[in-house]
């Protein structure tokens, strides 16, 4: 039907990058089938492009509105919060995205970041510690729980978590970024990496099960 066809056009709009006309026909399509939530997310999506915030976020709550486990939508409307100036309305959009599909690292990683900096900072780090004990094959996940560690002032559990890494997986170039950032925060910004990393192997203590399980008290 005609809105199948201008759904289909606006596509193509979007894969040659004309972003105006992706809009014309993607509100074309709307007309004629205004219950379709992939249809009001890909409207979200060419308004973003052309800089229409406001519009762009009412599109993606119509999205929501219609499927409100859509988490494309959802991490969309949360990112056109933020760069509306929002932090608390993106933050509340991407609760809601994580308690659909805790499961969804993605998600929950954007999620967890921005509790971390808007929000309630011990229930981020709580969750991370969760997902670390699920999945200790998640190094991104375990990086970023010593990261959360530094950004709340907490060395040694930062110091302990870095140190179980470093045992774990061995000196590369990510976790050296975060031995960076470490020693940036708690030694001064002109310390280097290799300076945290000696630091830590010769003044912490050997790391146990138990010593673990003290990261983040």
């Amino acid at each position: 039907g005609q809105a199948k066809g201008s759904f289909y056009l606006g596509r193509l709009d979007m894969a040659r990058g004309r972003f105006d006309q992706a809009v014309a026909n993607f509100r074309a399509g709307l007309e004629h089938r205004p219950i379709y939530s992939h249809g009001w997310r890909m409207l979200g999506d060419a308004l973003a492009q052309v800089k229409e915030f406001g519009p762009a976020i009412a599109a993606y709550r119509n999205a929501v509105s219609q499927r409100p486990d859509s988490l494309r939508a959802l991490v969309s409307l949360a990112k056109m919060y933020d760069q509306r100036g929002e932090p608390r309305e993106a933050l509340n959009v991407l609760r809601q995205a994580y308690q659909y599909n805790p499961d969804d690292y993605k998600v929950a990683n954007v999620y967890l970041d921005f509790e971390l900096r808007h929000g309630d900072a011990e229930r981020a780090l709580n969750l991370r510690r969760k997902i670390a004990e699920d999945d200790p094959d998640n190094l991104h996940n375990r990086r970023a729980v010593v990261e959360t560690l530094t950004r709340m002032r907490r060395k040694r559990g930062a110091m302990v978590a870095l140190k179980k890494l470093l045992a774990d997986t061995g000196s590369n170039t990510a976790n050296n970024i975060v031995a960076s950032y470490v020693i940036a925060l708690t030694h001064g910004p002109t310390a280097s990496a290799e300076g945290l990393v000696r630091y830590i192997q010769d003044n912490s203590e050997q790391v146990t099960s138990d010593d673990y399980r003290l990261v983040g008290r």
